[in-house]
């Protein structure tokens, strides 16, 4: 901030200087931070625009302070039960170029966890994403792909399996009915009490 103010950059030469988009709760944690060296969150602060301004005026402290703040609170929220997908993906490019690195690892790391289910809610935005995260998806997805195919492959086996052991039962029982349906041999009367003897 002080090469900002006082070396060769605009804001520099000028008597006001503006912060376009940029709310009066956001600015306020900038001046509490820049007095008191301390993250103070608030109900209507945005932290995603605190991280904008404060990588603006090159307060790398202060974004990875942010940074910390709004990754406690999706976790928070994702135990709570609440979807935070959504969130994720809206931060995570925005994260990216405004250099909160420890945000975007931390949304990364979320979408590869969760791959099957934000593809799911997200086809769109997950295909809008860049190339460059798209090849970070495919390369820390969970589960990965091997293991899909590997999973398939044994979910098949194991349907042929079951299907050739209920044969193999059903023809036993089949046997089994056979078998005790054919009737007994019949039994010949002893040769002793009717017959006579030669002499």
């Amino acid at each position: 901030m002080a090469a900002m103010f006082g070396g060769p950059f605009v804001e520099s030469c000028t008597k006001e200087v503006l912060f376009p988009n940029t709310t009066r709760s956001s600015m306020q944690a900038v001046l509490e931070y820049l007095y008191t060296g301390h993250f103070c969150s608030r109900p209507d602060l945005d932290a995603m625009e605190l991280i904008i301004l404060a990588n603006r005026l090159c307060l790398p402290h202060l974004v990875a302070l942010t940074e910390l703040h709004t990754a406690t609170v999706l976790k928070e929220a994702s135990a709570t039960g609440t979807d935070i997908d959504g969130n994720v993906l809206v931060y995570l490019e925005m994260a990216q170029f405004h250099c909160a690195y420890q945000l975007t690892h931390w949304c990364l790391h979320h979408i590869c966890t969760n791959y099957n289910n934000v593809c799911h809610k997200f086809p769109r935005d997950m295909r809008a994403k860049s190339a460059e995260n798209q090849e970070y998806f495919e390369k820390h997805r969970w589960p990965p792909v091997w293991y899909l195919k590997e999973d398939d492959h044994y979910q098949r086996a194991r349907k042929e399996r079951e299907k050739e052991d209920y044969l193999s039962q059903k023809r036993q029982k089949k046997r089994k009915l056979v078998l005790w349906n054919i009737p007994s041999s019949p039994s010949y009367p002893s040769s002793s009490s009717g017959s006579s003897a030669i002499m």
